[in-house]
């Protein structure tokens, strides 16, 4: 019986220890996200274990089971991938890999089929169900980030330095890097791309999250998550803008403003003028900065801010 319980202990050591070796390789600041694939990990051969467990009795349980979770996992796509809210409730910097449930609904699931199909077929499935569960938790380290260079402006309207972007997916990078320098931590569009796990296809916002959180430890401030009603907003801010898919062909904002249904687009709010005008802080390179009028924001914004705080103030 002893050897039963080293041989957990001891696979346990043995993956921490990887996954040490793989963090030292990108840099301790990514270390966390690697730590949060551990645990993701475990966690999902728990799942696993569980679904056998459930599915053991008769076959209609089984088969409920396997019907309710892929209908879990629609609506958990549906309704609750990619929301950034989450980080509320849960305020890691790994948020991006521990607060994905679809490898521990793919390995449940696993565990259910591993019951109900006999022969090779359960091996096929199953391990097609692993595959899934595993790519769908690791796929944000496995980003392309784009290259980078160094490209700053001063707004002398706004009196701030701006982190123009250089690459058509790193307005959010852009966007960290100048709300980090409002606040006196140096960072670089590059850096920040490579924190916030940016893709060619642009950055999640848990990635921006992750970003973030990782530039302000060990400092005074840390990051919260805003959304709900355009008076929360209180500039510097980072927010997520861009026109609904379903908008009219003859939008002023895609007639005029020339922005595109269903793109969406990082900038910072900054303040608000003495006329009453937002400040907005663009990092595309042929705008920088802007004055939008109340309304603008109202149609634009997506609903989703990130700013820095105190840190007295998140507890």
């Amino acid at each position: 019986s002893g050897r039963l319980h080293r041989e957990p202990a001891d696979l346990l050591e043995t993956l921490l220890r990887v996954v040490r070796i793989a963090a030292s390789h990108w840099g301790n600041i990514l270390q966390d996200l690697y730590l949060g694939l551990a645990l993701m990990t475990l966690v999902s051969v728990g799942t696993f274990g569980l679904g056998t467990r459930l599915a053991r009795g008769h076959h209609w349980i089984g088969n409920g089971l396997a019907i309710a979770t892929v209908l879990l996992t629609i609506l958990y796509v549906r309704f609750f991938w990619d929301d950034i809210r989450l980080a509320r409730f849960v305020p890691v910097s790994n948020l991006i890999i521990v607060g994905n449930g679809l490898p521990l609904m793919s390995t449940f699931l696993a565990g259910i089929v591993w019951r109900r199909i006999r022969h090779w077929r359960r091996l096929v499935a199953v391990t097609a169900l692993w595959i899934a569960g595993l790519y769908a938790v690791a796929s944000p380290l496995l980003a392309n980030t784009p290259a980078c260079s160094a490209n700053w402006e001063t707004i002398d309207d706004f009196g701030v330095r701006v982190c123009i972007q250089t690459t058509p997916a790193t307005c959010t990078p852009a966007c960290a890097a100048t709300l980090l320098g409002l606040y006196g931590i140096d960072t670089t569009e590059a850096e920040m791309a490579r924190l916030c796990l940016t893709s060619r296809n642009g950055t999640n916002w848990a990635g921006l999250y992750h970003g973030l959180k990782a530039k302000t430890r060990d400092t005074p401030w840390d990051v919260v998550v805003l959304s709900g009603s355009l008076k929360d907003l209180r500039g510097p801010v980072i927010i997520s803008v861009g026109l609904p898919h379903d908008v009219a062909p003859d939008s002023y904002y895609r007639t005029k403003w020339i922005w595109n249904p269903g793109e969406e687009h990082s900038v910072i709010l900054l303040g608000i003028n003495q006329k009453g005008l937002l400040q907005i802080v663009d990092p595309a390179p042929e705008i920088r900065g802007e004055t939008w009028f109340p309304q603008d924001l109202g149609v634009l914004w997506r609903g989703q801010g990130m700013a820095l705080v105190r840190r007295e103030a998140t507890r």
